[in-house]
């Protein structure tokens, strides 16, 4: 279930960043400012989210010095 949650909080991501540089291409960098802005907090907050439930579905199936290993490349 994290597994899944990280690859739609990705495609949301993406999907974000790719309509801003959209608008951006259109409008110019500085009237999307707001936009971009709020493409930057999201982004944030979902590699937050992402570590977090990363971390949670590797506790979920791997232990000792396998779990330390996938924890320190996460």
């Amino acid at each position: 279930m994290h597994i899944a949650d990280m690859m739609i909080w990705t495609y949301t991501a993406e999907s974000l960043v790719l309509r801003v540089q959209k608008l951006a291409g259109q409008r110019g960098e500085d009237a999307v400012a707001h936009e971009m802005a709020m493409m930057k907090v999201y982004c944030y907050e979902v590699a937050e989210r992402m570590h977090s439930a990363g971390k949670e579905a590797l506790l979920a199936f791997a232990e000792g010095g396998e779990l330390k290993g996938m924890l320190m490349g996460l």
